[in-house]
């Protein structure tokens, strides 16, 4: 997660003092229902927008810290950190 943080850090404008990374990032859950398109989906074949990343997953009693290769199944909670402008697009995703 430290490098993700350092590339959306380097875009940041010195000279723009209202520029704040931090709040422009939304941590948002969501639950992959029956009929969703990620269902039965590994994480790496998902459509997410630019700037989205699945920081873990909650499958009944488990957390599970997700890479590409880890699939989803109907009823897993995804815990995702995006720009807050993409909230919907994502919503749409999963």
């Amino acid at each position: 997660y430290e490098g993700l943080m350092n590339n959306l850090l380097k875009n940041k404008k010195p000279e723009d003092e209202e520029f704040d990374i931090v709040n422009q990032k939304e941590m948002v859950a969501y639950t992959i229902s029956l009929g969703s398109d990620a269902a039965d989906l590994m994480i790496k074949d998902l459509s997410l927008p630019a700037h989205c990343l699945i920081v873990s997953i909650v499958r009944g009693q488990r957390e599970i810290i997700p890479k590409g290769h880890t699939k989803l199944y109907i009823g897993d909670r995804v815990i995702v950190l995006l720009d807050k402008y993409h909230i919907d697009e994502t919503k749409m995703s999963l």
